[in-house]
């Protein structure tokens, strides 16, 4: 019942002594019996086998995180490089410098980090609702009210803040391109004196990317109070069922069943963040995955058209119907040109685009 109570009986004098010897010596008997140094190697042996799996287990989620992340950024990269100069007509410098760099950061930092959080809270969270459960069996029935209440909120606050982190990451591109821009034509911009015009265009774009920033914060705001008084439903039907059992359970469970309903709350609200949180983090490997499914140019080497090692041997040239688009969807700007160059003939280019 408590060190201090041992003590004092143990060390009890006078009048006391005599009342309190047959308990002396139960005391004096249990305290020798216990060995303090079998149960405290078991405390080290677990703490020791925690510590070892932790170890693993950070060593096993950053080496596949850092491993797939490395596989996309070097097959983004070779898409890239491989990609149509149409491509970069119409795509902003912007939006690859933001996948190159905010959404690898991502990837490589954060994806696995939440992902590991989420995993470690829902084990507890679900840990939670099953001791309650075994000690107040009448729980159950609550327990499924509670999850469709969590279920609610999670997918009012996931169809929120999904959206929202998408936004921040498109308003992310455009303030790349005008800086990059502004870079550019610097000296244009100074010499028609148009420098205001530029930070207010760039301060603007940086308002716009900011704004959905705080609105994830608000619905983090929102998704915390309704979560906590979720929560508090929780410690509620814990406490009332343990009082209805009164007489018929331990005063011993009862309190392991409030200590772990308080706990509860916490718990919860980490996993339905945390899993906002991956699927926000998600939103990154997609949008780099949107660009791996670039048509690329022709390979460098065609194995069916190698040429003969002697090639060229002469510097003459055959076209027959040459049609020419700059892309697939836009008619074509050059329709059946055949012309024949013959040997150290020499060729002059026409027209302002030096297209014929």
């Amino acid at each position: 019942h408590g060190t201090n109570l041992v003590d004092n009986v143990v060390a009890a004098s006078g009048p006391t002594a005599f009342l309190l010897a047959p308990v002396q010596n139960v005391v004096a008997n249990y305290v020798a019996k216990v060995d303090l140094g079998y149960y405290i190697g078991v405390y080290v042996l677990i703490a020791v086998a925690s510590i070892v799996c932790i170890l693993l287990r950070s060593l096993l989620q950053f080496w596949g995180s850092l491993k797939a992340s490395k596989e996309l950024h070097e097959e983004l990269l070779h898409t890239i490089l491989r990609a149509p100069v149409r491509f970069f007509d119409i795509t902003p410098v912007g939006r690859l410098i933001n996948r190159f760099s905010k959404d690898m950061e991502t990837i490589d930092q954060s994806l696995i980090s939440s992902l590991a959080i989420f995993i470690t809270e829902l084990v507890s969270s679900v840990a939670i609702l099953v001791v309650i459960a075994i000690i107040t069996p009448a729980f159950i029935g609550g327990a499924f009210v509670i999850s469709a209440i969590y279920w609610i909120i999670g997918v009012l606050y996931l169809s929120a803040s999904r959206e929202i982190k998408r936004f921040e990451s498109v308003t992310k591109s455009p303030i790349y391109t005008q800086f990059g821009e502004t870079l550019n034509g610097v000296s244009t911009i100074r010499a028609y004196g148009q420098e205001k015009r530029f930070m207010r265009s760039n301060c603007t774009k940086i308002d716009d990317n900011i704004r959905p920033f705080i609105y994830m914060w608000g619905a983090n705001r929102w998704l915390s109070i309704r979560v906590d008084l979720a929560g508090a439903l929780v410690s509620f039907l814990a406490g009332l069922f343990a009082l209805l059992a009164t007489g018929r359970m331990d005063a011993g469970l009862a309190g392991l069943s409030l200590s772990y309903a308080l706990n509860f709350t916490e718990h919860i609200l980490w996993v339905v963040r945390f899993y906002s949180y991956n699927e926000m983090n998600l939103n990154s490997v997609e949008r780099v995955i949107e660009y791996l499914d670039i048509e690329p140019e022709a390979p460098v080497s065609i194995p069916d058209h190698v040429p003969e090692p002697q090639w060229p041997t002469a510097g003459e040239i055959s076209v027959e119907d040459l049609v020419l688009k700059y892309a697939e969807n836009l008619p074509p700007v050059i329709r059946g040109i055949s012309f024949h160059v013959n040997p150290r003939e020499k060729v002059g280019i026409v027209g302002r685009t030096g297209a014929g």
